[in-house]
């Protein structure tokens, strides 16, 4: 009987230690319009390991985040068409600007933007950063439009919302 609680207490201790050992799956975002130059800019950031295991899965491609060369930024630009794009009128929107890209300690933060000829009335924004990697991963997003801020989470089970652009 001892060895028994013996036994139970070390697997309790032991899914403890597990459980609050496990790492924090998440992206940060912030996008905004920019009506003098009619484009929606974007600042997204990821923890390095998770974006190169991601690259890796993706892609089959190891990539050094510290000093990322010509061919490592066009296959980073695929990686955020591939996840990020805006839909209007049902066309696809994942041709944007890559601006910068900055590693700061154990993250990267892209910053890229997309500009439209004319302002949709109505957009679908897709964003699954990591969520084919991970499981429990949530992209929270703000979405700031005429100076009024919305926070969308997205995660595995919800990759798009429709955002109303009202005046």
């Amino acid at each position: 009987m001892k060895k028994y609680k013996i036994y139970l207490s070390v697997i309790f201790v032991l899914f403890i230690t597990i459980s609050w050992s496990h790492p924090v799956h998440i992206s940060t975002s912030h996008i905004y319009y920019e009506k003098a130059k009619k484009g929606f800019y974007f600042e997204t950031k990821i923890f390095t390991n998770d974006l190169q295991k991601d690259i890796y899965k993706t892609f089959s491609k190891q990539i050094n985040l510290n000093n990322i060369t010509k061919n490592e930024r066009i296959l980073l630009l695929k990686y955020l068409q591939k996840n990020v794009f805006i839909k209007v009128q049902n066309k696809i929107y994942n041709h944007f600007t890559l601006d910068d890209i900055e590693t700061k300690n154990t993250s990267v933060i892209f910053k890229y933007h997309f500009k439209f000829t004319k302002k949709p009335p109505k957009i679908l924004l897709h964003f699954s950063v990591l969520l084919d990697l991970f499981r429990d991963q949530t992209d929270l997003v703000i979405f700031d439009y005429n100076n009024i801020e919305k926070g969308l989470t997205f995660n595995h089970s919800n990759r798009e919302y429709t955002i109303t652009l009202k005046e």
